[in-house]
C-alpha cells in the first residue's frame, strides 16, 4: 500500500471475478479501477445477508464495494465561532463571535440546529437486524446518533459475542447508522397500513403493536420559526416530526471556503442557501472529512439473479457503477462533493414477484443521496428496469444536482425529511407515468422541502403524455419549468408559493441542461439568482466550482438516417413509376425508359436524387423539358448517385414528371441470366431478378430504400416463346412484334409485350421480373404455381396448402390486399429459400422434398404479404421488423393449422439456429448480431445478412407476447399493428412507441430492456422457454450420441442404437436431432467414427431432403469426416441457396482437413458462374478470396 495520503490505484484487469465479501475504501486518494464496463466484471453470487447476516436495513444502505470515512455529526464537534447576527438566504457574509480561528482558503462548516421541544421516539429495534453485532451497531446508532431510542432501551450486545474475532466492516456499521431511522420509520408505516387494509381480520397482537407504534411515534408539528418549519416554507406544508427531521440535536451542514476575513465577519465563497436565524444556534465548525479524492470506476457488477418480493425485502444485492440484477444500487450518506457519473442499471430478466411483479419493480433504490450537500449525479441510465424508487433524495440533502439521465419510466423520489435547494434537470423520464412518485414515512414531513427546481423534464417516448404536477401540499416554494399538462398553469399552488412555467407544445426548455449552463460562470449566476433574497426568491442554486465533473448531455432519441441509399425521398419522393423494359438474352442487357411521378416534399428543393449502379442514363427530362443531370463519384457498396436538376421555386405538394432512358450492365447485380443448359428443360434461356437489399439500382434509377414506396405499371418485351412475370398483377399481352412506345425496336417479329400493374405502393427491393418458359397450375381462388413444364407438377403438389396458409394469415393479420398470390418455382441457382415479391413469391426448388415438409417457407413468404410488403422497415438497419414479425406470423400460421406444439417446436429450432449464427457465423461481440446493426459508413446490407433478424427478431416478439399475457392479448395487438402501419415504413423506435402505447396499462412492459434488445450484440438478454415436447425424442437421441463421444475420441456409439431410433420420424424431427447434436458438439466436434456409425444406422448420406443434407453435412465436416466430402461437393454444385451454401463453405474453409479446405475452393471456382451474383460475392467473402473485395 502507498503511504497515507499518497495517490494509489487498485487495478483489476479484464476478466470475471467472484466477490463474496465487502471491499471498503477508507483512505484518501484511492481509486478502485477496472479495465472498463463489460471488461472487468465482478460477480456476487450472494447478497450481503450471507456473509453479514440478514438485515431489513440492507434496503437503505450497505454495498459490496464502498467508500467510508469519518465525517462526524457536527454536534459532536467543537464550534470555532458562533454566528452573532442573522443572515439571509443569498448572503455571503457571516458575523462571528471571533475571527481569530479563520484564514483565507480555509474549509469550514456553517451549521444550524432546530429549536423547540422534542418528543423522543422509541420502539424495539430487535426485528431490524437478525445478526447480533449488527443489532448492536444499530442500537448504538439509535441511542447515540439518531435519538430514536432512549439510552438503555436495549440491552447491549457485544460484537464479539456474535462475531468472534471478526471485526465488523466500517462500511456496514455506517450503513447501519444511516439506515436505522429510515428502517424504523418504514416499519411503523407498514404496521399502520396493515391495520388499515384488513381491520376486521387484524389480530389483537397486531393491533397492540400498531397502537404502541403510533403512541411511541406521536409527535408535534415543528414549532413556528424553527429550522424544521423554515425548510417547509415556515409551515406552509406539513413539516413532520422534529425528531424525524433532526434526530437528537444534529445540525444542517453547509460547507464553504473562507475568501476574506474582516472586523468581526468572514466572507464565504458561495451564497447561503437558507436563512440563518439566531434561534437555530448557528455556528461555524471545522470541516475535515477523513476520506477525500477516492473513487470507484470502470467496473461491471452483476449479482446472482434472485426475486424481489416486497418493498423492504432486501438480501443485500447492493453495488455501484454498471450494475446488473441488484436490489439497491448507489447510496451516499453524509457526503459532500461526491460525483456519480455514467452509471447504468440492467436486469437479465424481471426480478419482481407478487406485488412487486404487479408494479413492474425490480428492486428498491437505484440511486439514493441523503444527509449531504454538493453532490452530483449525471449521465445515469435505467433503460429497461424500474425500481420502487429510481432516483431518491432524502434526509436534508441539499445543494445537489440530478441531471442528464434517462430511464424506462423514471420516478424522481423526494423522500421527505426536508430535502431542499436541489436541482433536477435534463432528464428523460420515459413513459412519464410516475415522475413525481415519492416515498418516505409521513412522520418525515411533506415530500419536498423548499427551493427545489425541476427544469426541463422530458421524454423521447412519442406516446407519453405531458405530466400533471403533484399536489400543492407536497412542498413549498417549488419551481416547475417545462412541459406539463394543461392543468399546470402559471399561478398554480399560490398558497404554497410555487413558480410554474409551462412550455406547452414546445418539448424543450433552453438551456436544455440548467446545471451545465450555470457551471461555467457559477459564482456570477449564483449572485444573480440570490439577488433580492430578502424577499425570499426561491430559485435553484447550482453547486460551486469545486465540483469538477462536467455535466453529461441528455440522451437523445436516435435520429433516423438512411445509410444504404443516396436518394432524397424526404425532399422529393417518387410516388409512381411507368416502366418500359426490353429483355435482350443475346447481350444480357435490360434497357428501357421510365417516367417517375415525383411529389415535392420540401419547399425550394433543387434536385431529385436517385440511386444507380453501373446504369447508363440518357435523355433526362422534367415535365417534358430536357434537364441537367449529374452522376456523382461512385461508392463501392452504394453505387452512383444520380442528381437531376429541378425547376426553381418548387413548393411542397407540387408534382413533377421526371423521365429518362436507361441501360443496365450485363453484370447487373440484381439479374441472373441462365443459359438453356442451366434450366430444367434445357431448351430456353431464363432470367430472374433479386433486388433485395439494394440491387434495384443496378437495373434502373430509383429511390432504392425501403423507406420510399411507389406504385408502378410496366410493359416488358421478351422473345415470343417466353413468358414474363412481375411483382404485380398481370394485365395481359400484346401480340407478335408489339412495340414499346419509348424503347427502340431492337426486336420486332418474334417478340411479345407483357403488361403489369402494381396498385399497392411497394419499396424498390420488391420490384421483380422473371422471364422463361413458364406454365402455371391453379392452387386456389387467387393462387397459382408457375415453373418450367418439367417442374410445375412437383410444385403444384408441394405447395398445395397455399390457400390454407393464406386464409390462416388473413385471420391473424387482416384481409389480403394484393389481389393475386402466385408462386414461381425458380431454377436451383436462386439464392434464397423464398423472396416475398408481391403477387409473385419466388421460391427455391430445394423445397421440393416430396412430403410438403418444407412448405413452411411458402407460409413465411405469404406472411410477408403483411409484414414486410405492407408494413415495411424504414431502412435495412431495422430489417428485423420485416423478418422477425414474418417468422412470428409464419409460425402462428403453422400453429393454427397443425397445433400450438408446431409453433413451439419451430420456435425452439429457431433458437438453435440463432445460437449457431451468433457463435459460428459471427461472434457474441460482432456488431452484426445486434437486432438493429449500424450500417453507416457504406456498409453493404448484404454483408450483414444472416438469421439474426429472423430468429433474434422472433425471439424478441415471442418474449413480448409472453410478457403481456400470451397470444390472447398479443394477437389483437399484432393485427392492430399491421392495420396501423400498413403502407407506412417504420423504425424500431416507431414500433416501440406503438407497443408501449397499446400496452400502457400493462405494468410488465416497463421491464423491457429495449436498448439491450435493439443495440447490444450477441444472444438476447432473455432466454425464452418453449414447449419442446414435439422434439423431445429427437433431443434425447442427440444427447445419447453426444454422451457416447464426449471427448471426441471415437466410440461404437450409444448402447442399443439402431435404425429403429428414427423409424417413422418426419424430416423435421431428423433435422431437429442433427441440429441439437450440432449444438451439443459446438465446443468439441464428434470423432469421424461416430458420424460413420450414424450413417451406417440411419443412411443419412443418401438423404435427398435439402434441410437434412445441410445439417448432416455440417456435422460431418466439423467432425473431420472426409467420407462425406463427395456428398458436400454434389450438394454445393446442385443448388445456389445461400442458407446451404454459406454454412457449408464456411465449415469446409474452417476445417482442419486440408482436403476439405481445398475442396471448398475448387467447388466454388467450378460453380460460381452458376451461382447468383449475390451468393457468389458472399461465398467469396466467406472463403476469404480476393474477389470478395
Amino acid at each position: 500500500m502507498a503511504a497515507p495520503g499518497a495517490p494509489q490505484a487498485v487495478l483489476i484487469p479484464p476478466g470475471n471475478y467472484t466477490l463474496t465479501s465487502t471491499v471498503d475504501i477508507s483512505s484518501s486518494y484511492t481509486v478502485l479501477r477496472g479495465a472498463g464496463v463489460g471488461q472487468t466484471n465482478l460477480y456476487m453470487p450472494l447478497g450481503l445477508e450471507a456473509p453479514y447476516g440478514g438485515a431489513t436495513a440492507w434496503a437503505f444502505g450497505g454495498g459490496f464495494v464502498g467508500i467510508s470515512g469519518s465525517n462526524p455529526a457536527s454536534r459532536l464537534l467543537q464550534a470555532v465561532a458562533a454566528v452573532t447576527a442573522p443572515a439571509t438566504r443569498g448572503d455571503t457574509r457571516l458575523y462571528v463571535s471571533s475571527t481569530a480561528p479563520f484564514t483565507v482558503g480555509q474549509w469550514l462548516l456553517a451549521a444550524a440546529a432546530p429549536a423547540g421541544s422534542r418528543k423522543a421516539l422509541a420502539t424495539k429495534m430487535s426485528g431490524l437486524f437478525s445478526n447480533g453485532w449488527l443489532q448492536a451497531a444499530a442500537s448504538a446508532a439509535a441511542e447515540r446518533d439518531w435519538d430514536i431510542l432512549p439510552p438503555g432501551s436495549l440491552p447491549a450486545v457485544p460484537a464479539s459475542a456474535k462475531m468472534g474475532a471478526r471485526k465488523p466492516p466500517k462500511l456496514l456499521l455506517a450503513a447501519a447508522k444511516y439506515a436505522t431511522a429510515g428502517a424504523y420509520s418504514h416499519w411503523v408505516n407498514d404496521q399502520a397500513e396493515a391495520v388499515q387494509v384488513q381491520p376486521a381480520a387484524t389480530s389483537a397482537a397486531t393491533v397492540d403493536v400498531t397502537a404502541v407504534a403510533r403512541t411511541l411515534s406521536a409527535a408535534t408539528a415543528a414549532e413556528p420559526f424553527t429550522l424544521d418549519a423554515y425548510l417547509y416554507g415556515d409551515n406552509l406544508v406539513d413539516s413532520g416530526t422534529p425528531t424525524e427531521m433532526f434526530p437528537r440535536n444534529d445540525r444542517l451542514r453547509m460547507p464553504f471556503k473562507v475568501t476574506a476575513v474582516g472586523d468581526g465577519w468572514i466572507e464565504l465563497d458561495c451564497p447561503l442557501p437558507i436563512d440563518l436565524r439566531l434561534a437555530w444556534q448557528p455556528a461555524v465548525f471545522p470541516y475535515a472529512p477523513t476520506v477525500q479524492h477516492s473513487g470507484i470506476e470502470d467496473l461491471t457488477f452483476q449479482f446472482r439473479w434472485d426475486t424481489y418480493t416486497d418493498h423492504l425485502d432486501s438480501k443485500g444485492y447492493n453495488a455501484v457503477v454498471h450494475i446488473i440484477d441488484c436490489t439497491s444500487g448507489v447510496f451516499t450518506g453524509g457526503t459532500e462533493f461526491v460525483t456519480m457519473q455514467n452509471i447504468s442499471f440492467h436486469v437479465t430478466k424481471p426480478r419482481g414477484t407478487g406485488n412487486m411483479a404487479t408494479r413492474g419493480v425490480d428492486g428498491h433504490h437505484a440511486f439514493m443521496m441523503s444527509h449531504g450537500a454538493y453532490n452530483v449525479m449525471s449521465g445515469w441510465r435505467l433503460p429497461q428496469s424500474r425500481y420502487y424508487h429510481d432516483i431518491s433524495v432524502d434526509a436534508l440533502l441539499h445543494l445537489s444536482v440530478v441531471s442528464a439521465g434517462s430511464g424506462l419510466d423514471i420516478n424522481l423520489d423526494t423522500h421527505r425529511a426536508a430535502t431542499h435547494n436541489n436541482l433536477f434537470t435534463n432528464i428523460d423520464c420515459g413513459r412519464m407515468l410516475r415522475p413525481w412518485q415519492s416515498g418516505g414515512d409521513a412522520l418525515r414531513g411533506a415530500y419536498r422541502g423548499a427551493n427545489t427546481t425541476w427544469w426541463g423534464m422530458y421524454t423521447t417516448n412519442a406516446n407519453a403524455a405531458a405530466p400533471s404536477l403533484p399536489a400543492c401540499t407536497s412542498g413549498a416554494f417549488l419551481n416547475w419549468l417545462g412541459r406539463f399538462s394543461s392543468a399546470a398553469l402559471p399561478g398554480a399552488c399560490p398558497g404554497t408559493k410555487w413558480t410554474v412555467e409551462n412550455s406547452g407544445a414546445s418539448k424543450w426548455l433552453l438551456p436544455r441542461d440548467l446545471f451545465a449552463a450555470q457551471r461555467a460562470p457559477a459564482r456570477r449566476l449564483l449572485r444573480i439568482l440570490t439577488a433580492g433574497a430578502a424577499t425570499r426568491r426561491h430559485l435553484p442554486l447550482p453547486p460551486p466550482r469545486s465540483i469538477s465533473s462536467a455535466a453529461m448531455a441528455a440522451p437523445q432519441a436516435r435520429a433516423f438516417r438512411e445509410h444504404s441509399s443516396q436518394s432524397n425521398p424526404e425532399q422529393a419522393a417518387v410516388t409512381h413509376t411507368d416502366i418500359e423494359l426490353d429483355v435482350d438474352f443475346d447481350t444480357h442487357v435490360l434497357s428501357g425508359y421510365l417516367e417517375h411521378t415525383v411529389e415535392v416534399k420540401q419547399d425550394g428543393v433543387a434536385e431529385l436524387a436517385l440511386d444507380t449502379r453501373d446504369v447508363r442514363v440518357s435523355g433526362v427530362a422534367v415535365n417534358g423539358t430536357a434537364a441537367e443531370f449529374t452522376l456523382c463519384e461512385p461508392s463501392k457498396a452504394l453505387g452512383t448517385r444520380l442528381s437531376v436538376a429541378l425547376p426553381a421555386g418548387l413548393k411542397a405538394g407540387d408534382v413533377l414528371r421526371v423521365s429518362m432512358r436507361f441501360e443496365a450492365s450485363p453484370t447487373a447485380s440484381a439479374v441472373q441470366w441462365l443459359a438453356p443448359e442451366q434450366t430444367a428443360g434445357k431448351q430456353h434461356p431464363y432470367l430472374f431478378t433479386q433486388c433485395q437489399a439494394i440491387h434495384a439500382r443496378s437495373i434502373l434509377p430509383c429511390q432504392d430504400t425501403p423507406g420510399a414506396k411507389f406504385t408502378y405499371a410496366a410493359a416488358v418485351r421478351v422473345p415470343r416463346a417466353l413468358r414474363a412475370l412481375m411483382s404485380a398483377v398481370p394485365q395481359g399481352e400484346d401480340g407478335d412484334g408489339a412495340e414499346l412506345e419509348h424503347v427502340g425496336n431492337k426486336l420486332t417479329a418474334g417478340t411479345k409485350v407483357w403488361r403489369f400493374k402494381q396498385a399497392v405502393p411497394i419499396p424498390s427491393y420488391l420490384l421483380a421480373l422473371a422471364v422463361g418458359n413458364l406454365e402455371s397450375r391453379r392452387l386456389g381462388p387467387i393462387s397459382s404455381v408457375w415453373s418450367e413444364p418439367e417442374m410445375v407438377e412437383a410444385g403444384a403438389y408441394e405447395f398445395a396448402e397455399t390457400d390454407k396458409f393464406l386464409q390462416a394469415a388473413a385471420d391473424l393479420a387482416g384481409p389480403y390486399q394484393w389481389g393475386v398470390y402466385d408462386v414461381l418455382l425458380l431454377p436451383p441457382s436462386f439464392p434464397y429459400g423464398g423472396m416475398e415479391n408481391p403477387c409473385l413469391t419466388f421460391v427455391t426448388p430445394t423445397l421440393l422434398a416430396g412430403d410438403r415438409s418444407l412448405a413452411n417457407v411458402v407460409a413465411h413468404e405469404i406472411a410477408h404479404s403483411w409484414t414486410g410488403n405492407l408494413v415495411t422497415n424504414r431502412s435495412w438497419e431495422h430489417f428485423w421488423l420485416n423478418e422477425g414479425f414474418t417468422v412470428y406470423l409464419e409460425r402462428k400460421i403453422m400453429g393454427r393449422l397443425y397445433g400450438e406444439q408446431r409453433y413451439q417446436f419451430q420456435a425452439s429450432q429457431g433458437w438453435l439456429k440463432l445460437q449457431d449464427a451468433v457463435r459460428k457465423q459471427f461472434s457474441e461481440a460482432h456488431p452484426f448480431t445486434c437486432l438493429v446493426p449500424d450500417l453507416s459508413g457504406g456498409v453493404d446490407p448484404d454483408d450483414a445478412f444472416s438469421s439474426i433478424p429472423y430468429e433474434k427478431g422472433f425471439a424478441f416478439i415471442h418474449y413480448l407476447q409472453e410478457l403481456v399475457g400470451g397470444s390472447a392479448k398479443f394477437e389483437p395487438f399484432f393485427r392492430q399493428y399491421v392495420q396501423t402501419f400498413a403502407g407506412t415504413p417504420l423504425t424500431s423506435d416507431d414500433f416501440k412507441a406503438f407497443f408501449l402505447d397499446y400496452f400502457k396499462g400493462e405494468e410488465k412492459v416497463k421491464e423491457i430492456e429495449w436498448e439491450t434488445w435493439f443495440y447490444k450484440p450477441g444472444m438476447p438478454p432473455v432466454t425464452n422457454k418453449y414447449d419442446e415436447s414435439l422434439g423431445q425424442q429427437a433431443y434425447e437421441l442427440a444427447k445419447k450420441w453426444h454422451t457416447s463421444d464426449v471427448m471426441g475420441i471415437g466410440s461404437d456409439g450409444p448402447a442399443g442404437a439402431s435404425a429403429d431410433d428414427i423409424k417413422g420420424w418426419s424430416s423435421t424431427q431428423i433435422v431437429a436431432f442433427l441440429d441439437k447434436l450440432g449444438e451439443l458438439r459446438s465446443m468439441q466436434p464428434l470423432h469421424p467414427t461416430i458420424t460413420r456409425k450414424m450413417d451406417e444406422l440411419y443412411d443419412l448420406d443418401a438423404s435427398h431432403n435439402s434441410e437434412i443434407r445441410s445439417s448432416w453435412l455440417k456435422l460431418c465436416i466439423d467432425a473431420g469426416d472426409e467420407a462425406t466430402l463427395p456428398h458436400a461437393k454434389a450438394f454445393l454444385s446442385e443448388q445456389g441457396r445461400m442458407k446451404f451454401l454459406r454454412p457449408l463453405y464456411r465449415a469446409l474453409h474452417g476445417s482442419k482437413s486440408e482436403k476439405a479446405r481445398q475442396l471448398a475452393k475448387e467447388t466454388y471456382e467450378a460453380n460460381r458462374s452458376a451461382y447468383h451474383p449475390i451468393a457468389a460475392k458472399l461465398v467469396a467473402a466467406d472463403l476469404k478470396l480476393a474477389e470478395a473485395a
